[in-house]
Formats: C-alpha cells, structure tokens, sequence
C-alpha cells in the first residue's frame, strides 16, 4: 500500500519543481522582453536624435552655403544658429549647433585659412579650400547628448590654371598641329576630332557633360559643304594614356554652387543675367546680387577709364577706386595714352564747289563685316603713368560709354605698344571687344621678326633681360593682331593683310559665337572650336602666332557678333601655343575663380 503512496508524492515533486521552472523561465523571459523593449525604445531615440542632428547640419550648409557666396568666410557669420525644430527632439543646452572656421590645423579660428592643394574629386585642378566644422549637439531622455560633426568645405579654383576652360561645348575640329600641355575642360560636351597626329593632348582632361571623339555636329555641317561627307577624320593623341588623362567630373561653377541661385532671366534685373555681367558695370537701377558684385572686374580695378563721345575727341573720365587715387599729373598722362578714331570708308564730299576725298579710318572688322570705332591705349604710355602710382592693384576696367543707335558703329578698345607691362602685371577688362596689335609681355621692342617659342620653350617666348608678367584681357570678345598689321588695309582684300610673327603672353577670358542648329533650309554654323577662340583678321598662313596663357569662355559675345568662318576674313596661323605655368603660382590680377562646395568627413561623438 505504501509505494503506491510513495510513486503519487515523487508524482507530485516533480509537478512542483517544473511549476517553479517555468515560473521561472516566465521571470526570466518577462523581465528580458522589459530590457528588450527599454533598449528597442532607446534605440529608436538614439535614431530619432541622430537623424535630428543630420538635419540640423544640413540647415547649417544650406545657411553656410548661402552666406559663403558672399564673401563671409569668418566664424563670426555662423554664430547663434538656431537649429530647426524636430517633434520629440531636444537640443543640448548650450551650443546646440555651432560652425567654426578652422586653420590648416583644424583647430578652429576667427577667419577659415585657405590651404592650397588638390580639389576633391577634380582630377589635375588645384584649389585654396577653407574648412568649417559643423557640430550638432542633440540631448536624449537620460541626459547624454548625441553630437554630430561634418566639415564643409570652400574652394577657390583659379581658371587660369588651365589652357582651355569652356563654360558651353568645346570643340576641335581639324585644327593645325597643336600641343595642348595645360588643363582641358569643358562644363559642356567635348568634340574632339583632327587630322592625323594634328592634335596632341599632354595634360588632365575634365569634362562634365560628355566627351566624344567626333566632328560636332556643327562641324559636321561645315565639313559636308567643304569637305564631302566621307571625311571621317583621326581622334587625339594622348600623350600618357587616354584612361588616365580623361575624367567626368561635376561641373566647375564661376559663381559657385548652381547658376540658377545666382542668375535670373525672368525678372526686371538686368544685374543677374549671365556670366557677361563679370565684365558690364551694374545698372544702377536695380540691386547687385553680392555674388556677381564681387566678382565684376570694374568693381576689382582700381582704375576705371570712361570714353564717351562720337568724336576723335571724347570725354575722357579717369576714376580710382579701392586705395587709388590719381593725381591730376597722372590723369593728364592717362588720358594722352589714349586716342579715339571713327571708323568709315573712303568718301567724298564738297566744301562749296570743291570736292574733297576723306580718306578711310579706323578699322574695318571682316569677321563683322563692319567698320568699328577704336579708342587705342598706347601701353607704352601708360605703363609710365601708373608704375608708380599709390594703390594701383595692376587690374584696369577701360569702356567706351557713347550711346549707339541703330547702325552706328560698334565701340572697341586696341591695346597698342605692350611689350612691356608694369611690374606685377596687368589685366585689362572692358564690356567692349578689345583688339590685341602686336608682340604682347614680350619685352621686345621694335617687334621680333623671329618664330616665338620654336621648340615650345616658353622661356623663348620673351626677350632676354625682360621678365614675363602676370597678364590678362577680359573682354566681349578678343582679336589677335599682328606685328605687320594696318589700319588702311584693314577694308582690303587678304592678300593686302598678310601677318608677321607675332607672340602674346597672356590669359584670355572672352565671349565666343556658339555652334548653332540648322533652322529651315539654313545650314548649321561651326563656332570655330577652340583653336580658333581668339579672333584673327590676317593672313597667317606660313606665320607663327606664338601665345603663352590660359585660354577661358565663359558667355556668348554681344557686341561682336559675327560668325566664324576664314574666306577672306583670315588664314589659319602656325600655332604654338602653351600655357603658362607661372600662373599655377601667380595668376593675372583680379583673376576669375571657380568655387567648388563639398560636404567633407562625417562623425559621431
């Protein structure tokens, strides 16, 4: 009878040691799903913190961004943000949202310290990057604070650092032998196409849109009508190789960030149009964005020279701005530096009974197919009025003001006599056309009557004794002149316009005639590409044009608007053409920048 009994107690020892095994395992699992759940709740304010700390950084950029672009680079612009509000998020208490400028230490400092080197992201461009930190500071439930850094970064790019730098399409199409040894870039596509081994490219090559190694389809036009449809053409040759010179990059932006936050065709401001307003004074009648304002070279000159008047004796008007002031010694020198002449053909006409013969003036632009007004600046003579002239920053803005109506002449400036520049070097900016006549920051005088730099040695391209100076034109459009050129054989035939070596040694930034579509039964037109973006009127054929510079397009010329094409408006030069490597080290004066924006390094803390 008793082991029955003792089976039902072990029976009922076992029932209660499993009862107590899963009240347990039941603890065990409620009281883990509680820490579970607390760590899952946790996690998500972790989350919810972190993603507010990234936005609050975004609002920081987009307000650094903005302020940048006006030229605020020290700490100060950024201080006392408020960061935006997020439901359920808190920000610490003190500095909850900070941006600094930092040194070449990253330690931070009152103004960002440009550090020169390589941009991001751009192969062969080198840039003066500022860096911010922007630290988001974000409080969770238990006190501890979230904090998120990034570094945003400012860089100026010079555009002289390269040869060729197009804001629209570049194009080569055949061009005589060329070595390209300087930076290609175009913002655009790229068309690239030439004879054989006529196109040899040494240096990086970026572009944004595309690259294709094809006649352009403007070109294409061209070639049908000149050449017959069959010409197919050869592709550059790349002098390392092709896969490590050619890149697809974001575009280089002038104005930095987006041209659609900088400019605005649709509204009554005639001051945020286009790229063109770099070199048109600002319309007083309405505001000047600070982004355009400070990059307008009449704002950058410290001499301004005004020319208003349909006569050989206009109204000159001498201004200095930003620490020069001229005296009127100077400005009696400035002013006999210069002369006015009216364009016109031959004509006759009668005093009384008497016929007399006016002979032709000024010059007559084939390209145009028009006779211009001149106001010529002897360089000679000016260099000796500003060498020395207190606050003189070496940039001039020289305009012909006179007022035009329907048919009147266009207005142009000619740079004459400059062999020599000031010490520092030049740059000359004008809203007009500008001529170039003759050897250019050569230090001959009388003109050289030798080959430039034959054996592609810029040192060959000065006279001994003269240092080659910084120097730029920035104009609506610029013209190449010769050594052998005259004003009296400018209405004649090529034949009478045939070119003597000639060498220049500056940067160019100027407006250009784009390629256009064919519409109806009119043909396409080909801009000229490239090689022909500095303008020629002489027959060069036989002849070196020697040029050492930086090559830039920024807009589409509209004073000068005639079409590319050769006829008898020019023959094609000998070119040697380099860039030139002091402006790596020290550009023009006034030189135009770039600005890339980047969002640098992300972290936690």
């Amino acid at each position: 009878m008793k082991q029955p009994h003792s089976r039902s107690g072990n029976v009922l020892l076992v029932t209660v040691g499993l009862l107590a095994m899963v009240c347990t395992f039941a603890g065990i699992a409620f009281n883990t799903s509680g820490h579970t759940a607390q760590g899952t709740a946790r996690s998500r304010d972790f989350a919810a913190a972190q993603a507010a700390a990234e936005g609050a950084l975004e609002y920081a950029y987009a307000i650094w961004k903005q302020r940048i672009g006006t030229g605020k680079f020290a700490s100060e612009a950024y201080q006392n943000l408020t960061p935006p509000t997020f439901p359920g998020v808190t920000y610490a208490d003190e500095e909850p949202l900070t941006l600094l400028a930092l040194d070449a230490y990253g330690v931070a400092t009152t103004t960002g310290v440009p550090i020169t080197g390589r941009v991001p992201g751009y192969v062969g461009w080198s840039g003066r990057t500022r860096n911010y930190a922007a630290i988001a500071r974000v409080k969770l439930d238990d006190g501890s604070i979230i904090g998120v850094r990034r570094l945003f970064q400012y860089t100026e790019v010079p555009l002289f650092q390269s040869m060729f730098f197009f804001q629209h399409d570049l194009e080569f199409y055949r061009p005589a032998t060329m070595v390209v040894n300087g930076l290609m870039h175009s913002n655009g596509t790229m068309y690239i196409r030439g004879d054989e081994n006529s196109l040899t490219i040494q240096g990086n090559v970026t572009h944004h849109e595309g690259y294709q190694e094809v006649e352009s389809p403007w070109a294409k036009y061209w070639t049908d009508g000149y050449m017959g449809k069959n010409w197919e053409g050869f592709p550059p040759v790349y002098e390392i190789k092709k896969e490590a010179q050619l890149n697809q990059v974001p575009a280089i932006q002038p104005m930095g960030g987006k041209p659609e936050e900088v400019f605005k065709t649709n509204d009554a401001s005639t001051n945020n149009d286009g790229y063109r307003e770099l070199i048109e004074p600002r319309d007083p009648r309405y505001p000047d964005p600070e982004a355009i304002a400070s990059r307008r070279l009449i704002n950058k000159a410290s001499l301004i020279i005004e020319v208003n008047g349909d006569s050989a004796s206009p109204t000159i008007t001498v201004n200095g701005q930003g620490g020069a002031s001229p005296d009127s010694t100077t400005v009696s020198k400035i002013r006999n530096s210069l002369s006015k002449t009216l364009g016109h053909a031959e004509y006759t006409y009668y005093e009384g009974n008497k016929k007399k013969t006016m002979p032709a003036s000024g010059i007559y632009d084939t390209r145009e197919s028009a006779w211009v007004d001149v106001t010529t600046l002897d360089m000679a003579k000016f260099k000796s009025a500003v060498e020395n002239l207190p606050g003189f920053n070496n940039v001039v803005y020289i305009h012909d003001t006179t007022s035009r109506n329907s048919g009147d002449n266009v207005k142009t400036v000619r740079l004459l006599n400059g062999h020599s520049l000031p010490s520092g070097g030049l740059t000359i900016a004008s809203e007009n056309p500008v001529y170039v006549q003759g050897d250019y920051n050569t230090g001959v005088n009388p003109p050289s009557s030798t080959k430039g730099n034959k054996n592609n040695d810029p040192s060959e391209a000065v006279a001994a004794g003269y240092t080659r100076q910084p120097a730029a034109i920035i104009a609506d459009a610029v013209m190449l002149l010769s050594n052998n050129w005259k004003d009296t054989n400018s209405s004649k035939a090529l034949s009478s316009r045939v070119a003597k070596h000639t060498t220049y040694n500056m940067a160019i930034l100027a407006g250009f005639m784009p390629s256009t579509d064919p519409v109806g039964n009119k043909p396409g037109s080909y801009s000229g590409g490239a090689n022909n973006f500095p303008r020629f009127l002489e027959q060069w054929q036989n002849v070196y044009c020697t040029y050492l510079g930086s090559m830039v397009e920024l807009f589409e010329s509209e004073m000068f608007r005639g079409r590319w094409n050769t006829g008898n408006i020019y023959g094609a030069p000998l070119r040697r053409w380099n860039f030139d490597n002091l402006f790596l080290t020290t550009p023009p004066p006034g030189s135009v920048e770039a600005v890339v924006l980047n969002r640098g390094p992300w972290s936690r803390f």
